[in-house]
């Protein structure tokens, strides 16, 4: 099975507690750090961006862009960076409530051909200013 450590940071936006917060129609920024454990074979490399909703009931989700950045070996010890830019929608924004919540992340997904296919995302918040507390990635 391909095993990898992969790094999801973000460039931009702004810090509240331990969350990264955007405003609608900003840019999210960031950079992914992949470090193999064994030589891999990458059919495709994705970033993307994504909501998707988490609780009880019908869950949704959306790819709101998706990069294919590489095709080829990722190499056993070599970290392979990758930069990525993404501007936000305006909506639908972060929220979290009793029953749902909906969640912002940008996501890497490496295609492994006959293996385990290796996922990572990391989660932000997009809502304006002064919206709703910051509390909304705990749930």
């Amino acid at each position: 099975m391909a095993k990898a450590e992969v790094q999801i940071t973000f460039q931009n936006g702004i810090r509240e507690g331990n969350v990264i917060r955007f405003r609608p129609g900003a840019t999210v920024q960031g950079r992914v750090l992949i470090t193999p454990h064994q030589n891999i074979a990458c059919r495709h490399l994705y970033v993307c961006l994504k909501w998707y909703t988490h609780g009880i009931g019908m869950q949704l989700q959306s790819k709101i862009a998706e990069e294919d950045c590489f095709q080829g070996t990722l190499q056993k010890g070599v970290p392979f960076p990758l930069d990525f830019a993404f501007t936000l929608p305006l909506e639908p924004w972060s929220y979290k409530g009793k029953l749902l919540n909906v969640r912002w992340a940008v996501e890497v997904h490496v295609d492994v051909p006959r293996g385990r296919d290796i996922r990572a995302e990391s989660l932000f918040i997009l809502r304006p200013d002064g919206a709703v507390a910051p509390s909304l990635l705990e749930a």
